[in-house]
């Protein structure tokens, strides 16, 4: 039971886990992990709180532990949302949210954490406001949807315009390109449009990225990446 003693008092719920629960009506469902409040489910999955209606719902991510020592977080494949302010003021820097049935992103969820990318679904359609507020260190965004998802007014800071790149399918890179807030991005490409491979040996200034389209700050010598110079993109071994 330590994951409930642990994270229920971040919630406010709780002083002292088990014993306290009955004095605010929550009850244990048969399964040890699982809070059932009215109509309302609550899960733990590694000290991460989830939410969902009934056991015929998807999860949505409710809270993530401000304390919890880790620099990488990949959200539960079958969650369908993540709640407002959910990851805001983690120390994360790797989010992956890529499963299928993610479909929104809450207010204000990442805002003001240390996440440097971020991974989502096909699914995804819509992201809520100041989602992405103060991510001062947000340097990746890569979105797999053929379709942009629509954001609040002010879902991006606008310095984050200029700093983070955002990786989009080939076959929808159009789509992006033409609606904003997506084509405000200075920086755009898709990985799975670029062609060819060769030895990188040329002269000016370079950008490197993984066939995922995550930023690489120090490439190794002959390992295969993209290599972008200024609105040209392709795979190339990298050499010293």
């Amino acid at each position: 039971m330590d994951d409930q003693d642990t994270l229920v008092p971040h919630l406010g719920l709780l002083n002292k886990g088990m014993p306290e629960i009955s004095k605010i009506g929550l009850t244990w469902d048969s399964t040890p992990e699982i809070l059932g409040w009215n109509r309302w489910l609550l899960s733990l999955r590694d000290s991460v709180l989830y939410i969902r209606k009934s056991v015929e719902y998807g999860f949505s991510l409710l809270w993530y532990p401000r304390g919890k020592k880790a620099t990488s977080f990949k959200l539960y494949p079958y969650a369908d949302g993540i709640s407002p302010y959910a990851l805001c003021y983690t120390e994360l820097k790797e989010i992956i949210a890529d499963g299928n049935d993610l479909r929104k992103v809450g207010e204000g969820a990442f805002a003001h954490s240390k996440v440097q990318t971020v991974t989502r679904g096909k699914s995804l359609e819509e992201i809520g406001d100041s989602a992405f507020w103060a991510c001062d260190s947000l340097t990746t965004l890569t979105l797999n949807g053929d379709t942009p998802p629509t954001v609040g007014p002010n879902t991006f800071a606008p310095e984050t315009y200029k700093r983070c790149t955002l990786v989009v399918p080939k076959a929808s890179y159009t789509k992006y390109a033409s609606i904003a807030p997506w084509n405000k991005f200075h920086n755009m490409f898709s990985p799975a449009g670029v062609e060819g491979v060769e030895a990188d040996g040329r002269e000016g200034q370079a950008e490197y990225f993984t066939l995922m389209g995550v930023k690489v700050e120090e490439p190794v010598a002959g390992q295969l990446y993209i290599c972008r110079r200024g609105s040209k993109a392709e795979k190339v071994i990298y050499r010293e």
